[in-house]
């Protein structure tokens, strides 16, 4: 019944400190959750998969070209390739708008990442 409040973790499973849990979601849900098993002790028991990963250094930007369009657009370095190529027109094959990771089954051809 909508977002998953982690304050509300003890009443939803009561021995949540004893398992193992695997999470996977949006940065906002891994972040409370990963400050959550470490105050409580029990970071060891948490695994968890982010939709991003989280950006040490953005790099400078260039062009990039899809190969399939022949289309050449201006990167910023900061904007993730898929919403670069959305705003071109550019439709990839992807699962993160419905939160499936599909391990960019658009493949990089040159350059990097």
């Amino acid at each position: 019944d909508g977002l998953l409040a982690i304050s509300r973790l003890g009443e939803l499973v009561p021995d949540w400190a004893e398992r193992e849990t695997w999470a996977c979601g949006p940065a906002g849900l891994l972040d409370a959750a990963e400050e959550h098993w470490t105050e409580h002790g029990s970071r060891e028991r948490l695994h968890t998969e982010r939709f991003r990963p989280g950006v040490v250094v953005a790099g400078e930007g260039g062009e990039v070209t899809f190969s399939t369009t022949g289309r050449t657009v201006a990167a910023d370095g900061a904007t993730p390739l898929l919403d670069i190529g959305e705003e071109a027109g550019v439709l990839m094959p992807s699962g993160c708008r419905m939160g499936i990771c599909f391990g960019c089954v658009t493949p990089l051809k040159a350059g990097a990442v």
